[in-house]
């Protein structure tokens, strides 16, 4: 049986995957971990709406 990963792990998962993308940008000079780390903080933006509003 199939069970849907926990919201709010999934959220802290995401914010640190973002936070590790900045670092890479700015340690390593890759322009392209910039725009993944945006991408990553939008769906933990998505994330955490979806956490309030089930709430």
């Amino acid at each position: 049986m199939y069970k849907r990963p926990d919201p709010v792990a999934r959220l802290r998962l995401t914010e640190r995957k973002a936070a590790l993308l900045d670092r890479i940008a700015i340690e390593g000079g890759r322009p392209e971990a910039a725009v993944q780390a945006e991408e990553a903080r939008a769906l933990a933006a998505q994330l955490r709406a979806e956490i309030e509003g089930a709430a």
